[in-house]
């Protein structure tokens, strides 16, 4: 592959550039974006990059999906190692239905590609139904840090709770312990708050740090 050689992005589609990823290119969408939530990984090898690419990135726009791209393909045997080993396509659901939508969604398209395992610890990111490029953790978007449940001033006593907390996300979990799983049958609950407000119009440069 020659050096320098970027992935071709759809037609008529505007990605910007992420910060201080500039080797990813972001599609926003216009649906709100959530803190946190449960996020797709989707892995490729240089060779194969732009067709996993021409088969997914078309889906996620038809269904509005945020979502952002390595595009550097001549980079990827070098950046994308160690905790970023096999992050092609990084996708960010807005629900637990959503979750389960865009799984189903894709799947079926990415059965028989090959790719890298996505991260670099077991306890991490999961494949999801067994596809061998498409992997799945709940975690934040914005920053590495996701909402904790609320708990009691003192520990043991009922009564007044702390305001919600943070919980460092050091992404070696696959998920926390108060998040369900999504992949149970529907319908689903909602586990975390969506959050209005944050359009690339208002804070592009926060968004871009939405981002492992």
């Amino acid at each position: 592959m020659k050096p320098g050689y970027e992935l071709p992005l759809p037609a008529n589609q505007v990605y910007q550039p992420c910060f201080p990823s500039r080797e990813y290119k972001v599609w926003y969408g216009t649906r709100a974006k959530p803190g946190e939530g449960w996020k797709f990984h989707v892995s490729a090898w240089p060779w194969n990059a732009q067709r996993i690419a021409g088969l997914v990135l078309p889906v996620l726009i038809a269904r509005n999906v945020w979502h952002k791209v390595f595009t550097p393909l001549s980079l990827m045997r070098t950046k994308l190692v160690g905790e970023a080993q096999g992050k092609f396509i990084a996708i960010y659901s807005i629900s637990t239905q959503d979750t389960y939508d865009i799984a189903q969604a894709l799947v079926g398209l990415l059965q028989g590609e090959d790719g890298p395992t996505v991260g670099n610890n077991p306890e991490g990111e999961q494949p999801v139904q067994n596809c061998r490029v498409l992997y799945s953790r709940y975690g934040g978007y914005k920053d590495e840090t996701i909402s904790a449940p609320k708990v009691p001033l003192v520990a043991g006593r009922p009564g007044k709770l702390h305001p919600e907390t943070s919980m460092k996300d050091n992404r070696q979990i696959w998920k926390p312990s108060w998040i369900a799983p999504w992949g149970a049958a529907p319908p689903f609950d909602i586990p975390y708050p969506v959050h209005h407000g944050h359009h690339p119009s208002h804070k592009p440069a926060s968004m871009d740090k939405a981002t492992k």
